[in-house]
């Protein structure tokens, strides 16, 4: 059982649930940890998004390796891009193939080799693929269905690893704000108080650890960050998951808290 001095004031009780949540009732580390990942999961999204609606999505070359038709196109023009490489400039060469029931189909590259320029200039054969499924996915033989290539999995990639933690900060600040708006309150004590390396304007976060006894008797530990931490023996109210006391945040404002 916890003992509090008997000159030591008992802060106000929080209200009664469903109660309003604090943005500050999630851990410090969490919200900073999600002002981090946060944008860059939105700037990865956005660049393979991006890549993909302009270039075109890399699955193509995936299918193509997997089922692709060769065949044979002829070119039948040559024309300037917008695109430059060391003060050369892209040239795209529009060719044509057919499909086994002769259907005519269209595909088009982007190309510096003078050698390919010259022969899309003459009218000239390529090598090509297709998809027998969907013909309107091809590419010249040696180069790529999408503009960026394996390029697009850099930026997807970057989604990709950001999503697990994105998803587990998510589900730490969805469990905390839960267990504020609905938690048990009791009263609980600050056990000690430890500096961090955190900092918020120019001032050192505190981590203050907590003490509190659950229903079952058992004394359950909590932490709470902080720019202005009670001292140590100071009561404060905690509010806990009654079905997983270990999941408790302390509740707001802090005792001395300006």
């Amino acid at each position: 059982m916890l003992h509090f001095s008997a000159h030591t004031a008992t802060p106000q009780r929080p209200p009664d649930a469903p109660r309003a949540v604090p943005s500050k009732a999630v851990a410090w580390m969490v919200r900073f940890f999600l002002i981090f990942v946060v944008p860059w999961f939105g700037i990865a999204v956005t660049c393979t998004t991006v890549f993909t609606l302009v270039g075109g999505p890399i699955w193509d070359d995936w299918i193509l390796d997997a089922r692709g038709v060769k065949t044979t196109a002829r070119a039948y023009r040559v024309e300037l891009t917008s695109m430059r490489h060391n003060r050369r400039t892209y040239r795209r060469i529009h060719a044509r193939f057919k499909d086994p029931s002769g259907k005519q189909h269209h595909v088009s590259y982007i190309t510096l080799k003078q050698r390919e320029i010259s022969a899309g200039k003459n009218h000239g054969v390529f090598a090509v693929e297709y998809d027998p499924q969907n013909p309107s996915r091809n590419r010249v033989r040696g180069n790529t269905a999408s503009l960026f290539g394996k390029w697009v999995l850099l930026p997807l990639g970057v989604a990709l690893a950001l999503a697990i933690p994105l998803f587990l900060l998510l589900r730490a600040r969805s469990r905390q704000r839960r267990t504020y708006r609905n938690g048990e309150p009791v009263l609980g004590r600050v056990e000690r108080v430890k500096r961090t390396s955190g900092r918020q304007n120019n001032r050192p976060v505190m981590r203050v650890h907590y003490v509190f006894e659950s229903p079952a008797g058992d004394t359950i530990n909590g932490t709470v960050e902080t720019l202005e931490p009670p001292p140590v023996g100071t009561p404060l109210w905690v509010l806990f998951d009654r079905d997983n006391p270990r999941r408790n945040v302390a509740a707001l404002p802090l005792p001395g808290a300006r």
